[in-house]
């Protein structure tokens, strides 16, 4: 019973189920009753992409397929900074 208290952190889970907070009493602010302004209308898009399989590539490109299926993808991994374990050609 130590043993899972202590690496389950379930002590640390129970007090913070019981703890109060006054975040949103403190920092919240309705959005009907503010009025926000723009000088200038900018839009940013923000794609990230996590991880991709390599193996749909081209075996010349490092894949293991015949057609490479995201020609895209390999790409941007030799024109920019690529963390594969492997070296895209």
């Amino acid at each position: 019973m130590l043993y899972a208290l202590i690496n389950y952190q379930i002590i640390t889970y129970v007090f913070d189920m019981v703890r109060t907070s006054k975040l949103y009493e403190e920092h919240y602010v309705d959005p009907q009753n503010v009025e926000l302004e723009f000088k200038e209308k900018r839009n940013l898009i923000h794609i990230y992409l996590e991880s991709v399989e390599n193996t749909y590539l081209s075996k010349e490109d490092g894949g293991q397929e015949k057609n490479n299926y995201i020609k895209e993808l390999g790409k941007l991994a030799k024109e920019n900074i690529n963390f594969s374990h492997i070296r895209i050609k």
